[in-house]
């Protein structure tokens, strides 16, 4: 009963808060769950490549191959699956949510007495309902959703990636409290951005809805080339504010996307850096094993001698030892009788 009451309490916070429809709103915790079940199922091609590479190391390849294909052919399966029931859940749903919107929208206005609409601004009230509905339209079937179920998605794979290495989990998963810091703090810029874009807007709509009902003195005033001259700039100024919007979006968006590239360094990096095996070098070497092989060396008479250039010993010693190092020892044993 606890349970069924906080679901019934959760779809009225999203039906006060969002202005859905009690269908609506269930739409909406399906698109929710059907957003994070598709992010977790697209780990499992992942885990199979894992597997893979695992066996592919052992060389246990060939007695796995039908374990391997049947699993990529599941695995897509499952995520063609996953994916259709993502798609109805949130673009076809939204559609149909927002006929259903429109309707009650249009409902409430209909009630609404004519003394409202003589005190408000037309072009504003048509601009700023048509702007929220298509802005919500919009929200519901390619935001919220996805955000919702990254964010639990994400949440579900950080845990059971501490289960397997705590370390590993840290050096990947660091990234995300800083990428959303990073989001969070262009909060007030973009509704700066945003408040100077609607603006814009709205002075547009004044321009065409001022044309529309003064057309007629425009045209007996011959001010019609005029008047469409600072149309076009009120327009041109709609379009440079969409674009300085974007651009003031899109350097937090992508910033905290480059942080989040950090992630995959910061996880390969720990491997590398892991103490290898002291190498066969010279150099690498300690002191003590170089000293003891460089008195080895001095102690043997072949290097004392013979290795030494002709410029440190007298010319006939060096020849004596030159020759008898290139001269092949023979024995008795290999002696042979000159035949007669």
């Amino acid at each position: 009963m606890e349970g069924r009451k906080g679901g019934i309490e959760m779809i009225e916070k999203l039906m006060h808060k969002y202005a859905l429809s009690r269908q609506g709103a269930k739409d909406l915790i399906k698109g929710v769950v059907a957003c994070t079940l598709q992010n977790i199922s697209f780990m499992f091609p992942v885990t199979l490549l894992y597997l893979f590479v695992k066996a592919l190391l052992n060389g246990n390849v060939r007695n796995n191959t039908t374990f391997f294909v049947g699993g990529a052919i599941i695995c897509l399966f499952v995520i063609f699956c996953i994916t259709l029931w993502q798609y109805n859940s949130t673009f076809l749903a939204t559609y149909v949510e927002t006929g259903t919107r429109r309707l009650t929208l249009a409902e409430k206005l209909r009630k609404i007495p004519l003394s409202f609409f003589a005190k408000k601004d037309l072009a504003d009230l048509t601009s700023t309902i048509m702007a929220d509905c298509t802005y919500l339209e919009t929200a519901f079937s390619h935001f919220i959703p996805p955000f919702a179920g990254s964010l639990i998605s994400t949440v579900i794979i950080a845990i059971s990636l501490f289960f397997f290495n705590f370390k590993m989990a840290l050096a990947s998963l660091w990234v995300l409290p800083v990428a959303f810091i990073i989001v969070g703090s262009s909060a007030k810029v973009q509704e700066k951005l945003g408040q100077k874009s609607m603006k814009a807007k709205i002075d547009c709509a004044n321009g065409i809805q001022e044309c529309i009902d003064t057309v007629a003195d425009l045209k007996s005033n011959n001010a019609e080339d005029r008047y469409l001259a600072t149309l076009d700039k009120k327009i041109d100024k709609v379009e440079s504010r969409a674009l300085k919007s974007e651009f003031g979006t899109a350097i937090f968006v992508s910033s905290a996307q480059m942080v989040l590239k950090l992630g995959i360094a910061t996880t390969s990096s720990p491997s590398s850096l892991r103490r290898r095996p002291p190498s066969s070098s010279p150099r690498s070497r300690p002191r003590s094993s170089r000293v003891s092989c460089r008195r080895r060396r001095a102690k043997s008479p072949s290097s004392s001698t013979a290795s030494r250039p002709p410029s440190a010993l007298p010319r006939a010693t060096w020849l004596a030892a030159s020759s008898r190092a290139a001269t092949p020892t023979t024995t008795a044993s290999s002696r042979r009788p000159i035949p007669t």
